[in-house]
């Protein structure tokens, strides 16, 4: 895709787009296809920011505007700082995902929509990669196996996991959750680098180190957490 042009995507969006208040939960289309942004305001957005980065960058201001996070900093200062940190490797498709990550779990814009706004399908693939589904009762670290399979979405979320631990995160996440996922998420990296295969998150955790070691210091409260993050079995570490 030229990065700078949107003019070849305008003809090709279709009125899959439905309303609000008719019955149906819009987080229900977020993987069907199913618009839910109108056809004039993605006409408006392609008119207004012909450059897909400039569009990632308004779609991400406007929908998390008025939230906060945890430690009461304006939610879009997260997705900024995950920016800043991956415009060094001067790739805008990166830029774009970065800006996005979040955006589909907020259930304002869908994957379709992203595609009918004129996003690859490099950065639609990784932000779908990168959205968390909750509502198909996946879990957390079945979701990071899950979107290791994509190294955009890996880089983007190894990024968000470093920003998300300095934000007053619990502390079942900064003591296991978050360490085991970046470690596998790591691991992983390696793996596509040198043209490996990937292994599962259960067998991972059977064999790294860190994971041993958090397992040893408490087992009753590794095993809670696992059931807590992780639907699947661990045989070597007794769970399920």
């Amino acid at each position: 895709m030229n990065e700078n042009s949107s003019s070849a995507f305008r003809g090709e969006i279709s009125d899959t787009s439905l309303p609000f208040g008719v019955g149906l939960e819009p987080q229900l289309f977020n993987w069907s296809g199913i618009a839910l942004v109108s056809i004039k305001k993605k006409n408006r957005l392609l008119d207004k920011f012909p450059n897909a980065t400039d569009r990632a960058h308004y779609i991400a201001h406007e929908t998390f505007k008025h939230q906060t996070r945890r430690d009461k900093t304006p939610a879009i200062s997260h997705m900024e700082r995950i920016v800043s940190r991956v415009v060094r490797f001067k790739d805008p498709e990166l830029d774009q995902i970065a800006w996005l990550h979040d955006l589909v779990e907020e259930k304002k814009y869908t994957l379709k929509d992203l595609e009918d706004l004129g996003f690859s399908p490099r950065v639609i693939a990784a932000v779908n990669a990168l959205t968390k589904r909750e509502m198909e009762g996946e879990g957390y670290l079945n979701y990071i196996e899950r979107l290791a399979q994509n190294t955009d979405a890996i880089t983007v979320k190894l990024f968000d996991i470093n920003d998300n631990t300095s934000a007053g995160a619990k502390p079942d996440r900064l003591e296991f959750l978050y360490p085991i996922a970046k470690e596998y998420l790591i691991d992983a990296k390696r793996r596509h680098k040198q043209n490996e295969s990937l292994i599962g998150i259960s067998e991972f955790m059977c064999h790294n180190s860190r994971v041993q070691r958090i397992h040893t210091a408490n087992p009753e409260q590794f095993i809670t957490r696992a059931g807590k993050y992780f639907k699947g079995s661990i045989p070597c570490l007794g769970i399920g």
